[in-house]
């Protein structure tokens, strides 16, 4: 069976002789096209040495996704994607059983990227195209996209996805209630507690409108959001802390169900624990930052949340 490299970058060497001693190519300059790795640039016989001795067969060629170039004029880019597409597709043709490629498109235009990519597999022999996930902020699933899906799906071309920079995720927290989400799970955090012990375990009135909580479109600071939840688990607090171990196995008449007081306060336990791993994961996207809950640079780990 064929070892196949699906993902393979070429810097065009053309490129890399234009810029390195500060010139330019097509506008663009030595600040991308990663320039600090060589081998993306070394002529196609050196490139297939390494390749036989890393035992691969062929190479799938891409530019890196420094040569989109979406936010530019959209002949800019379709030129800067035919001089991509020319260099890599004479690699494709002088060794066709060692390299076979996905070639790049001008995606801020339809029609150009649908002509660029019947050009590159109709005339250079390109199987595909290679993408980012969004284009300038707008994502794939916009109707704008779906004639260039149709003449992906006529053309029967490959489609690689690679990221670069802000991803989808970014581009749609402005959708589907996603800048309020954490906001959302706290209310819903502090409307589950508050039923299940406060009012459920408790015996006192349950107020509780669910759907309140993920209805929510007001951006509730983050201090309001954090003193309501604390108040919340003080409220949560007291009510276990006076609850007889006696009579754990009581049933209470909670959400419609019987249910025994354990099998409340596990509820909640696991309810909690769910929807706090989930703001931990909206966090990380929203920050792009490691959290930190643990500092393991002793080779111990050592738990942070309390600094």
């Amino acid at each position: 069976m064929p070892v196949i490299d699906v993902h393979s970058h070429v810097t065009p060497p053309s490129f890399r002789e234009a810029v390195l001693d500060g010139g330019t190519w097509h506008t663009l300059t030595n600040e991308i096209g990663e320039l600090e790795i060589p081998e993306f640039s070394i002529v196609p016989k050196d490139r297939i040495a390494k390749m036989d001795a890393a035992g691969i067969d062929m190479h799938v060629l891409t530019v890196n996704n420094d040569f989109y170039r979406y936010e530019l004029d959209p002949a800019l880019t379709q030129e800067i994607a035919r001089a991509c597409n020319e260099e890599i597709g004479q690699m494709m043709a002088d060794n066709p059983d060692r390299f076979t490629g996905l070639a790049t498109v001008p995606m801020q235009d339809i029609e150009r990227a649908v002509a660029e990519m019947e050009y590159a597999m109709s005339h250079l022999g390109y199987r595909g195209i290679t993408i980012n996930d969004h284009v300038n902020g707008v994502t794939f699933d916009n109707p704008r996209f779906y004639p260039f899906w149709e003449a992906v799906e006529s053309l029967g071309a490959v489609v690689f996805f690679h990221q670069c920079g802000p991803t989808l995720v970014k581009a749609r927290t402005t959708r589907y209630a996603l800048p309020n989400s954490i906001g959302n799970l706290v209310l819903h955090l502090c409307g589950n507690s508050r039923q299940w012990i406060v009012s459920g375990v408790g015996n006192t009135r349950d107020d509780r409108t669910r759907e309140a909580e993920f209805a929510c479109r007001e951006i509730i600071t983050r201090s309001a959001l954090l003193a309501l939840l604390q108040t919340t688990l003080f409220e949560v607090d007291e009510v276990l802390q006076n609850l007889d171990a006696r009579t754990v196995l009581e049933e209470r008449l909670i959400q419609g169900r019987n249910v025994t007081i354990l099998h409340a306060i596990f509820h909640v336990t696991e309810h909690f624990s769910m929807h706090t791993g989930q703001i931990i994961m909206l966090t990380k996207i929203a920050t792009n930052k490691d959290l930190r809950f643990y500092d393991v640079s002793t080779g111990v780990p050592v738990d942070r949340w309390h600094i």
